[in-house]
């Protein structure tokens, strides 16, 4: 939907939904009769639901829904009359027909409690060959000029304008997986405290193309330039912070994150000029409607409207180095499922749909614990392998970028492999990961002598501050056992990879170790351990 706003502002309104429309024949499905009497067959129709939502800056979220009071009603006429008595479109007979519906709408802005319509109906018209409608074919409004919205409680006109209507009823959609996600969520606590929480998991995306071909566009709002509707249908994404605890990041159910794909330079005409379709850059944003679960302190965290995350890609689905941002330039209110402010802040989201990933692998890898598991403390070594994942910020490795604005460049990385077994005096020992939540961490320079590329070799002289949230899982004698929290570690390496990764954990108090299965104390403890990661490693790339 493309709107005139006051002061002349052109509004794209992406909206997406559902429909449902009753079509009246004149017999069994498909029987027609040419009731006009131009030689054409027809049918009646009539919109019996129509609920589509969406948001945009300049009006807050939107939806639009039909006026009850007034139905409606259109009609399906073929073209050609081939087969007297049917109508000529399939998948009753070969065929095109045109339709039209004239349809009678209210917009409701939630922000503002205004609720607009116009004064008569609009024609939303087009060619389907088949029906119901599919492969993109588009219905459109677009009248001669814009059309006054008025208000629906007292008629008075309300400043917005109706410039044109495109709906696709059964676009061509294509669906893009992203099963590594990866995101650093900065936040100020009430404190003032400003942190990185480091979040991976998987998303989804839906890209809505107008015509019967996988990348087919067109230009609506009249800037010279095709764009298409794109709507984040999952992101998934969990993490852990020292003070939140657990993170679980996910959609919002009551409002649809949907966004637009516009290319930067119109190039092919009809076609969306991004790679795989036609070379060239799109700019893109999705209106993201989120909430962050915290289970440790009983609290869902979101923001009073969604955060737009932009980039610029060179390809659908996005590669590596194609990050999505939300920065605002101030600090967003972290509301509560209520709504009331929590006086936590949103600093900024950067999100790596397709991160550049570093895959080492440590086959040297020890961890010496203190544990009291008999009748005192008892030292235990356990050797074995492990695997890190480190997820740069652009097309190649050592790409980074300084999210939380410290001066200083950093990247998520994760513990995603380890296998250490051992003995003690309660049998055979082993530690391998837990399956509660991921081994997070990130790696930050101590310097940003190259901004853009994280300062530690080979990518470039420096060190990195190395640290992760350390999520084992403990087996003694064959019995599960977890800490109460991940365990956060820190150190600092002088090469990627790490060739003596020295990870010290020392607790204030011993560590209560619960049941794996049951989550009750064990009555065992740990005071104490050192994880090392040696020089005996190799270096995998993955371009993703």
């Amino acid at each position: 939907m493309v709107l005139e706003l006051p002061g002349g502002e052109t509004a794209l309104v992406p909206l997406v939904g559902n429909t449902a429309i009753d079509v009246f024949f004149e017999g069994a499905e498909g029987v027609a009769d040419d009731d006009t009497g131009n030689g054409e067959d027809e049918v009646d129709t009539e919109i019996v639901a129509f609920q589509l939502s969406g948001f945009h800056p300049s009006l807050g979220p939107v939806d639009l829904g039909l006026n009850s009071k007034i139905p409606s009603v259109g009609r399906i006429e073929e073209q050609a009359n081939n087969t007297p008595g049917l109508l000529d479109v399939d998948p009753f007979a070969p065929g095109d027909a045109i339709t039209f519906h004239d349809m009678f709408f209210r917009l409701d802005l939630a922000e503002t409690g205004n609720a607009l319509t116009t004064a008569g109906a609009t024609r939303l018209g087009g060619v389907i060959e088949h029906k119901p409608p599919n492969n993109g074919e588009l219905l459109t409004f677009t009248p001669r000029g814009v059309i006054e919205l008025i208000n629906v409680r007292n008629g008075q006109p309300s400043g917005i304008a109706l410039d044109r209507r495109i709906l696709a009823l059964a676009p061509r959609t294509q669906n893009d997986a992203l099963p590594n996600v990866v995101e650093q969520l900065v936040v100020e606590t009430t404190g003032g405290t400003r942190t990185i929480v480091p979040l991976v998991g998987t998303a989804s995306i839906a890209v809505y193309f107008e015509g019967s071909n996988v990348g087919a566009a067109s230009d609506h709002d009249g800037n010279g330039l095709g764009e298409v509707v794109a709507e984040m249908t999952s992101f998934d994404l969990v993490g852990f912070d020292p003070l939140f605890g657990p993170v679980t990041m996910s959609l919002r159910s009551d409002y649809p994150s949907i966004g637009v794909i516009e290319e930067q330079v119109s190039a092919t005409p009809g076609l969306l000029d991004v790679g795989p379709f036609a070379g060239g850059d799109a700019n893109s944003f999705f209106d993201v409607f989120f909430e962050t679960e915290l289970p440790r302190m009983a609290a869902t965290l979101t923001t009073v409207r969604p955060t737009r995350l932009a980039a610029i890609f060179e390809h659908l689905p996005p590669e590596s180095g194609e990050r999505l941002v939300f920065a605002p330039p101030q600090p967003i209110e972290l509301v509560d499922a209520t709504g009331t402010a929590t006086g936590g802040l949103l600093i900024k989201r950067a999100v790596d749909p397709a991160p550049t990933v570093e895959h080492d692998s440590y086959p040297a890898t020890t961890m010496d614990l203190l544990v009291d598991i008999g009748a005192g403390a008892e030292f235990v070594r356990v050797a074995g392998s492990s695997q890190v994942d480190v997820f740069f910020e652009g097309p190649a490795e050592g790409n980074a970028t300084d999210d939380d604005d410290d001066g200083r460049d950093e990247v998520v990385q994760q513990i995603v492999g380890l296998a250490l077994t051992g003995t003690s005096s309660q049998g055979p020992i082993a530690v391998t990961l837990s399956a509660t939540g991921p081994s997070l961490g990130l790696l930050a320079e101590e310097s940003d002598a190259t901004p853009g590329l994280l300062d530690v070799d080979p990518f470039s002289p420096g060190d990195a501050v190395s640290t992760f949230h350390f999520d084992p899982r403990i087996w003694i004698g064959g019995d599960s056992m977890l800490l109460e929290a991940p365990a956060t570690v820190t150190t600092t390496i002088v090469t990627k990879p790490a060739t003596d990764g020295i990870f010290d954990y020392h607790p204030g108090s011993p560590v209560m170790l619960i049941d794996g299965v049951t989550g009750q104390p064990t009555g065992m403890t740990l005071r104490s351990f050192r994880l090392v990661l040696n020089g005996l490693f190799s270096d995998g790339f993955e371009g993703s």
